[in-house]
């Protein structure tokens, strides 16, 4: 709540105070030089180049590209993270932290109704937690993510066979005493291995491991974190506290519900918590969502108020260069070319500031981006130029409805214009 911070309010306070002594007294300035005796005469116009007008114009027209290439920057990025294939079928999955000692009496429960393909058990899960512990061979020695799985729950999972197999319920005895694992393509790769099949490596110096499948490489941590060398080994039945549920997309609210009955059958005090696969991964969506909110609304305001301020600048210049108008007019110029010649440098401006802008988003995506994932979206010239022609578009509509009116009016009474 905004009322316990009172320095929160006194910033804007200052913020209105500061802003509003800086838009005004510039003009103030300015005003203050004319001479009395030219003000009553009416011959104290204003005059000069505006420079100063035309930067600040620059600058807001700028801020405009710049947030108008991040919004389409972040809402590209939030489809690349809905889309981008995960390595496993997280489509199909539903997760349950449960109690251990629970565990096997519910899955039984579960696997009564049809529509279930599998589930299975497991202390580690993707994108939920793992746990990181150095590994070697006779060469290298790895930081890795260990996951402590059952039998089935690679296969559950959807995670892909590049090499070898997976583990399966018939062999899980012989592989936990043989101290059978499954990895994934990054630890292969980072201990350099032709043959991964029948390698092995050590954990602390006394465990011993024997690769017997390798899979594809998925995001353990989701975006978040670079993909890992990941080690997959069998877990003893007593320390699942989790569990993923398969079934086929269309089906898995229902099975969420029957879960959720079944579970008030089992006599205790721990509270429901299954999900879908999705709403493991809602936090890096939301905050994804959330900036590309913050910045589609920022866009708005500032292309809103660029074109507020070009309006007022082409009116300006337009009151200025009145009698000009009604010149040409008489001397026959057709309404393009008097269109042209009044907005060329509000073109020229225009120019300026998208290609600024363009650049100033970019790298601001980028910071932004980079600070919070790992991974995200290729970011292309195409969604800038893209960004860069909506306030394009917008501002010559703008100046053209405003030059179009000054250039339509009757010579006579531009020419009596005072």
């Amino acid at each position: 709540t905004f009322t316990k911070y009172p320095v929160f309010w006194v910033f804007l306070v200052l913020l209105l105070l500061i802003t509003g002594f800086m838009a005004g007294v510039y003009p103030a300035l300015y005003v203050s030089k004319f001479s009395p005796v030219s003000v009553i005469k009416g011959t104290s116009g204003f005059k000069g180049k505006s420079k100063f007008s035309t930067v600040l114009l620059a600058l807001q027209l700028t801020i405009s590209v710049s947030a108008l290439v991040m919004g389409v920057i972040f809402a590209k990025n939030s489809q690349f993270q809905k889309t981008i294939d995960r390595g496993y079928d997280n489509d199909n999955i539903i997760f349950m932290p449960l109690p251990a000692e629970n565990y096997q009496s519910f899955r039984n429960e579960v696997l009564t109704n049809p529509l279930v393909i599998s589930a299975e058990g497991t202390q580690h899960h993707i994108e939920w937690g793992t746990s990181r512990k150095p590994v070697k061979d006779e060469e290298k020695q790895l930081e890795v993510d260990f996951l402590d799985v059952g039998p089935a729950y690679l296969a559950t999972m959807g995670v892909r066979l590049k090499e070898g197999r997976l583990f399966d319920e018939s062999r899980s005895d012989a592989d936990l005493k043989n101290g059978s694992v499954v990895v994934n393509r990054r630890l292969v790769e980072g201990f350099g291995w032709e043959n991964a099949i029948g390698s092995t490596f050590t954990l602390y110096d006394t465990t011993r491991y024997t690769v017997v499948g390798v899979v594809d490489d998925f995001y353990t941590n989701g975006m978040w974190d670079k993909i890992e060398p990941a080690v997959m080994r069998l877990a003893n039945t007593d320390r699942y506290n989790n569990m993923a549920v398969r079934a086929k997309k269309e089906d898995l609210p229902a099975i969420l519900e029957f879960m959720k009955a079944k579970w008030k059958t089992q006599g205790t005090n721990y509270i429901f918590q299954g999900r879908l696969q999705e709403d493991v991964m809602h936090e890096e969506r939301n905050i994804n969502r959330s900036i590309m909110k913050i910045n589609i609304f920022l866009a708005l305001a500032a292309t809103i108020l660029s074109l507020i301020g070009m309006y007022n600048m082409v009116s300006l210049d337009v009151l200025k260069r009145t009698k000009e108008i009604g010149i040409r007019k008489v001397q026959g110029a057709p309404v393009p070319v008097i269109m042209y010649l009044i907005s060329r440098k509000f073109l020229a401006v225009l120019f300026i500031a998208s290609v600024t802008g363009c650049f100033g988003g970019y790298y601001l995506s980028v910071m932004m981006l980079d600070s919070i994932w790992d991974y995200y979206v290729d970011i292309k010239a195409g969604m800038m130029i893209f960004s860069a022609s909506l306030l394009i578009t917008a501002t010559i509509l703008t100046i053209i409805s405003r030059i179009t009116a000054a250039a339509m009016r009757n010579p006579v009474i531009c020419l009596r214009y005072e």
